[in-house]
């Protein structure tokens, strides 16, 4: 598998960010259709709390990483490369 360096364009933190809500967003709408509309018991219909719940941990790292990429960002905007690049490489596991 091959993983390309996140960019340190600036905007794209921010671009991540609405993605990651108009995914929540459509899945939220997603998960109530299907409730609606195609579960005929109780049993079948999904819980969207409990997935929520679940992804509390991802949630928490998603988070830091965006933390980081923003300071990332902010420090390759002022001439700071090094330190850019190892905030990003923190996140890589290089």
């Amino acid at each position: 598998m091959h993983f390309s360096r996140p960019s340190l364009q600036s905007g794209s933190v921010t671009s991540t960010v609405k993605s990651l809500t108009d995914l929540t967003k459509y899945t939220e709408d997603l998960i109530k259709e299907f409730n609606d509309q195609v579960a005929e018991e109780p049993k079948d219909k999904m819980n969207v709390e409990a997935l929520r719940q679940g992804t509390g941990k991802v949630t928490a790292e998603r988070v830091s990483y965006l933390v980081d990429m923003a300071k990332a960002e902010a420090l390759d905007a002022m001439g700071e490369h090094q330190a850019a690049i190892e905030l990003v490489e923190k996140h890589l596991g290089v």
